[in-house]
């Protein structure tokens, strides 16, 4: 493991000095930047702790992670005694530092202290999950620390320990915070005083209907949404005939409009399909052509046409990583296989089932392993095809009207919902459902996976919450968008699981980020 040792004194301690520095300071357009890189620098502790074991750890981890949580250890020693104000002037960003003012320019949303210092024997408010001592928005330094000190903070990571540079960089953190704009604001800090107080291990979806973003750019119907994996970035498709890929940013205070990253403006008619290839970083589309193309970039790389033009391509979808095809289905039943590394057809398999075909294919969906396909007919009829032979596995009369939607998820299960109001889970070849809800007032036409848990939504604007795990054929939560948060007609929809937020898209073509 010497190795773990050099590249614990090598790589991690001097990026933790690059990243704390006050040289960061000087350039007010890297405090984002900076703070990112600060996150996806301790991910990847986190990841090689996971990875070298507890033992490992402790033998060449400890001193590393020791140093890093001193931080937090010594801000309760900090004697809040010097107040950090902030100023706006000319476009610049100023600090100031002042004894014995409690007040700051910047508008609070905590409530502030009575007083403005209070000596350390004096109980100070405890926030209710870290039990850390807030006061206000300020972090309260020591009376006798000099801010003119050393612009570099790489002692205190492993050369040495002062308290100095800490000052500096908890002075840095503050500051990053407060000049991008005030992260947690309004409807944000409601949702983060929320999301901070719930268990991680919850298997709950909870909907509070708190808007959080809005999306603005499409001029026709939002008829898809997709998360990109990290779920930083999210994609659209519209009537409008484009495609847009979207930032996922976390600030504001509710009301922010969002302006689309990168525009695909290829397609001939309306997209109503859009996902990305995991494995090779690229997008497909499809608005009947097949379009692959630089997520990046914009640029297309490859499209398909329907090999017949009286059999046009009617559903498509992404196989899962480590998998690099596109599977399409047409109007003749046939389900194709294509891999944007090779010229031509892939795989091509006829899904009649007893030598009966049961209609347009509406959707497919893929198992997480990548292992079957799953492709939903007009007819209600449901196909499933292993992907590694071609051969249909079952076929069957899953609704009696046309599928609407299907989802694949862990354990061999197929979701469904139809316009026959009902929304269905299938387990692998068995031949009853395992579950069937039953819409009161609309079809689902719109759903996505948490969990165990289904999120719904009808045209009705009515978001619902199903549990898989719950004998209950009720849903365990039913929401009606207010016109205030949501505005439209809800068309489409796509759960965030790592963050638990819902993006909702409506027939105006605005999009909403809700909580």
């Amino acid at each position: 493991m010497d190795i773990a040792d050099e590249d614990n004194q090598d790589v991690l301690l001097p990026l933790l000095d690059l990243l704390t520095t006050l040289e960061w300071g000087k350039y007010h357009t890297c405090y984002l930047h900076a703070l990112l890189s600060v996150s996806k620098t301790l991910s990847l502790m986190a990841l090689i702790c996971l990875r070298i074991g507890r033992e490992m750890v402790q033998q060449h981890m400890a001193d590393t992670l020791r140093r890093f949580f001193a931080i937090f250890s010594l801000l309760h020693t900090l004697q809040p005694q010097v107040c950090i104000h902030r100023h706006v002037e000319n476009d610049k960003h100023h600090v100031n530092v002042s004894q014995g003012s409690p007040q700051s320019t910047v508008c609070n949303p905590f409530p502030a202290p009575s007083t403005s210092s209070t000596p350390l024997g004096d109980s100070l408010p405890e926030s209710g999950t870290f039990g850390s001592h807030l006061v206000g928005n300020r972090i309260q330094v020591s009376r006798d620390h000099d801010f003119s000190g050393s612009p570099n903070l790489a002692s205190s990571w492993g050369r040495s320990s002062h308290t100095g540079p800490l000052s500096h960089r908890l002075h840095l953190y503050d500051s990053i915070f407060w000049h991008t704009g005030a992260l947690c604001r309004a409807n944000w800090l409601a949702y983060w005083q929320y999301e901070i107080g719930l268990n991680q291990q919850d298997p709950h979806f909870h909907f509070h209907q708190i808007r959080l973003q809005s999306f603005l750019g499409h001029s026709g119907t939002t008829k898809c949404l997709a998360p990109l994996a990290g779920e930083d970035y999210f994609l659209s498709g519209s009537k409008d005939k484009t495609v847009k890929l979207w930032p996922l940013y976390n600030h504001g205070d509710g009301t922010q409009e969002v302006e689309p990253r990168l525009t695909y403006a290829e397609h001939r008619k309306s997209v109503f399909y859009v996902g990305q290839l995991e494995a090779s970083q690229e997008v497909a589309s499809c608005d009947g052509t097949v379009h692959l193309w630089d997520q990046y970039t914009g640029k297309t790389i490859r499209s398909y046409e329907a090999v017949d033009g009286k059999n046009p391509i009617t559903a498509v979808t992404t196989m899962p990583a480590p998998h690099c095809s596109v599977v399409f289905g047409s109007a003749d039943s046939v389900l194709r296989f294509i891999d944007p590394r090779k010229p031509g057809l892939q795989h091509e398999f006829r899904l009649a089932y007893n030598n009966v075909s049961a209609g347009l294919i509406r959707y497919l969906a893929v198992s997480p392993a990548g292992r079957t396909v799953a492709a939903g007919f007009s007819s209600g009829f449901i196909v499933l095809l292993d992907a590694r032979t071609g051969l249909v596995l079952k076929g069957w009369p899953a609704h009696e009207g046309d599928i609407l939607q299907m989802k694949a998820a862990e354990g061999n299960l197929v979701i469904s919902s139809s316009t026959d109001y009902t929304l269905t889970v299938w387990k692998d070849l068995e031949h009853k459902p395992l579950r069937q809800y039953k819409s009161q007032s609309d079809p689902i036409h719109a759903f996505d996976l948490y969990g165990s848990e289904i999120v719904t939504g009808t045209v009705a604007n009515k978001i619902g919450v199903y549990s898989m795990a719950d004998i209950s054929l009720s849903p365990v939560s039913s929401t009606k968008l207010s016109s205030e948060n949501f505005r439209g007609t809800l068309t489409s929809l796509a759960v965030l699981p790592t963050k638990r937020l819902l993006l909702l898209g409506s027939e105006n073509g605005a999009i909403r980020l809700l909580a």
